[in-house]
């Protein structure tokens, strides 16, 4: 029992959260596979104990600290500068994000002004529409076939590596976990990886499994192997779940529903998670829930400058005519997002209720986590966040060794 000591500990101890930055690094001994019951993971392929060991430095999984990577404050939320309304200004843009389109409209004004060489993110595979591929967008097609969610797990670190004669100044964006892992590796400025030029997340409140999305889809009728097409959200806001299958018969849930069922194959890692909303970021991205589902169907962007990079960066985007900020109030971020703030709070219930059975924690530093835990959670809920926590380790049997291998 005690706190991680490499990334060996992470891997077996279910701390994962599959970002892919150890196999960006350290090629020769990890390798990312998919693993259906829990997602994207590390295989360790070599037996380099220095691997294991200094990996952790850029591991979300194993640790998430200070140290230059996060310039927060130990409060709920991290470093907030500004928090904007906005949308992307391109109608089809905004129309085809899943809120209001301010990454994708991000991404494509940076590579278009030369800011940047290419966007690393995320997009459907085409071979496998129920998996995620990660992908090195270098024009305006490839980024706008990554607009939208993607409610499956991906390593998009893992497409950071470069050979040193090919490498490229880069947007990033991921989840919050990604963005963390992204941070570090631009602080150690590897030279087989690209160089990231700015740092961009969105919020997340965890990533549903191969296997989850898999129930999903057969529980409507269709064969997750005859998938032609799975969209999470868009056209429109918060826009419909739709599966496709091969023949063209098609099935649609709303967001509500989808969600409601996807997020109870969430993978461990993301109970126990101190960011959903990307505190080590430039700026971060999520929805404005406060406004209602209903009440503006075009979609509108949550937007958190936490760098002065982001706020130059975004700044520009809007005077150029790529941005369209409708209102500016930092409030608008604990009122769009109770549950997440909701969620910071449960984490220290939740390793100490690691402790009680004897499993390794990762280590969290900065975050004030015991701090939020009693101001924010209710004494029925500060109970629930370490009792409930041991029956949930107990009934899914999170307390045992996980081996990519089995």
């Amino acid at each position: 029992m005690g706190r991680v000591k490499g990334i060996d500990d992470v891997i077996s101890g279910n701390l994962c959260s599959g970002c892919g930055a150890c196999s960006a690094v350290f090629p020769d001994t990890y390798e990312m596979v998919d693993d259906i019951q829990v997602g994207r993971r590390p295989k360790i392929i070599g037996s380099d104990i220095r691997s294991h060991q200094n990996s952790l430095d850029i591991c979300p999984g194993g640790q998430l600290h200070d140290s230059d990577g996060r310039n927060g404050t130990d409060g709920l939320w991290g470093e907030v500068i500004k928090v904007y309304e906005a949308y992307a200004s391109d109608s089809s843009i905004r129309n085809k994000g899943s809120s209001g389109g301010v990454l994708t409209a991000l991404s494509l004004f940076a590579v278009e002004e030369g800011i940047v060489d290419g966007v690393v993110n995320i997009q459907s595979d085409p071979k496998s529409p129920i998996k995620n591929l990660s992908t090195l967008s270098e024009n305006k097609d490839s980024i706008i076939a990554s607009a939208g969610s993607r409610y499956i797990a991906s390593s998009p670190c893992e497409e950071l590596r470069a050979e040193p004669s090919k490498k490229k100044n880069v947007l990033f964006v991921g989840k919050p976990c990604d963005s963390y892992a992204a941070s570090r590796l631009k602080l150690n400025n590897y030279d087989h990886l690209h160089t990231i030029v700015l740092n961009l997340s969105f919020f997340c409140a965890g990533t549903p499994s191969y296997t989850g999305n898999a129930e999903l889809i057969k529980k409507e009728g269709l064969s997750p192997e005859n998938i032609s097409s799975l969209k999470f959200r868009g056209n429109g806001w918060p826009g419909l779940w739709t599966a496709i299958s091969d023949s063209g018969e098609s099935k649609t849930l709303t967001y509500h529903d989808s969600w409601g069922y996807l997020q109870k194959y969430r993978q461990w890692r993301c109970y126990i998670c101190p960011d959903h909303t990307g505190e080590y970021s430039d700026i971060s991205v999520g929805d404005p829930w406060y406004k209602g589902v209903d009440s503006d169907n075009e979609g509108m962007s949550l937007v958190v400058i936490r760098t002065k990079a982001g706020a130059d960066f975004f700044d520009e985007a809007v005077r150029k005519g790529r941005i369209t900020i409708s209102k500016q109030d930092n409030q608008l971020l604990p009122l769009s997002q109770p549950n997440l703030g909701k969620a910071k709070g449960q984490v220290w219930g939740r390793l100490v209720a690691m402790r009680l059975l004897g499993m390794e924690i990762p280590i969290y530093s900065g975050f004030n986590l015991f701090s939020i835990w009693s101001s924010e959670l209710s004494f029925r809920d500060k109970l629930g966040s370490i009792f409930g926590t041991v029956k949930r380790l107990i009934k899914k049997k999170l307390y045992c060794s996980y081996s990519v291998d089995k």
